[in-house]
This record gives structure tokens, sequence and C-alpha cells, in this order.
């Protein structure tokens, strides 16, 4: 039996095929940015380094900071971290996270 309330539809197709689009978009940008990070990336930002980035956003920018939380080189160890992390999830399985994203997304 199939589901056509057009409320069921409707929500079905702005909430959750435009969320699996955006989770989508997440896998392959943590991907990207994992694969930049294994060619010497990594490398300007050593392991538990107190450093700020100066990115705009820490304390002595000029013009003044932008609003943005000061970040250093341990956060960016950490990011990568977790980036690291939403990928091996999406690849357990065989790969069945990625799968049923990709199914569902619009664009995928």
């Amino acid at each position: 039996m199939a589901i056509n309330d057009p409320a069921a539809t409707k929500w079905s197709n702005e909430k959750i095929r435009r969320l699996a689009d955006r989770l989508l978009r997440s896998y392959t940008d943590a991907k990207g940015v994992l694969t930049h990070w294994g060619v010497g990336v990594s490398d300007m930002f050593p392991d538990n380094a107190a450093e700020v980035v100066e990115d705009g956003a820490h304390s002595t920018a000029d013009p003044k900071p932008d609003g943005r939380l000061e970040i250093n080189g341990a956060d960016v160890n950490t990011m990568i971290t977790c980036l690291s992390t939403l990928v091996t999830a999406y690849e357990a399985m065989s790969d069945e996270v990625k799968a049923t994203v990709v199914k569902v997304s619009v664009n995928g």
C-alpha cells in the first residue's frame, strides 16, 4: 500500500530528502578535507598546538575580530578526528549508512 497522504509527501520531500542531501554533502566534504589533510596540511597544525590560528577571529586581529571564536591547532586536530569518525560511521557495515543517505537524497 502506497503512502499517498499529501502531508506525508510534503514532509518527506521538505525534511527527509533535504536532510539526506545535507548529510551526503557533509560526508563528501569530510572525505575531501581528510584527503587534503593527508597530503601535508597536517604538518601546519601540530598535535596539541595551543597557538591561535590567525584567521580573523583571533583577539589581536586588525581590523577588530569578526565575532567567531578563536581556534588553535589542537581544535583543528580535534575536528579532523571528528571528520574521521563521521566518515567511518558512513562507511561502516559495507557502506550501509552511506547507501541509505544516497538513496534518500535528491542529488545522490
